[in-house]
């Protein structure tokens, strides 16, 4: 038992290791607009036609998605932010193009606020103004450097993502 609970830990330790970031450092990194929010888990908002066909893939755990990928992220620039992120949900209008199945954008022109939290962390409102369709995204981030994102679109449900943020690659 002792090595089947060593073996966990070691195996654990890394993926939980590379997450975190010192508080300082992602203060910094929050407050300079220069980080990114990878994304692990996509979790559609409540719908039982879309729970029952997850179901029918082989996915017991309900509205949670796990993303396999490290590919899914929100880089947050600067002078922009970009967002490549699967989108699972309810469209109240039809899609005209292939890409616009997930949420992925480059916006330059955008609100940023960075409040700090009473009990701990960071929350940061994001809306684009320069997009066809203009996103509002609500990043709740604790002071580990874990996080969750809220995408809200004009004409979709809205979904949240866990993940964590980390530096930026340059």
């Amino acid at each position: 038992m002792k090595i089947l609970y060593f073996l966990a830990i070691s195996l654990l330790a890394p993926i939980v290791l590379s997450a975190q970031v010192k508080n300082e450092d992602l203060r910094a990194l929050l407050e300079s607009k220069q980080f990114v929010f990878k994304a692990n888990t996509a979790i559609p908002f409540a719908d039982a036609d879309l729970y029952q066909a997850l179901r029918m893939l082989g996915n017991p755990g309900g509205g949670t998605i796990p993303l396999n990928t490290s590919v899914y992220d929100l880089q947050m620039k600067s002078d922009s932010v970009v967002a490549y992120l699967p989108y699972f949900g309810r469209a109240f209008m039809g899609v005209a193009e292939r890409e616009d199945l997930s949420i992925k954008f480059n916006s330059k022109k955008f609100n940023y606020q960075l409040d700090r939290r009473k009990k701990g962390g960071w929350r940061i409102k994001i809306i684009t103004q320069d997009l066809n369709r203009n996103f509002t995204l609500f990043l709740e981030i604790a002071e580990s450097g874990y996080a969750t994102l809220n995408v809200r679109d004009q004409v979709r449900q809205a979904i949240s993502y866990y993940g964590y943020i980390d530096k930026l690659d340059e």
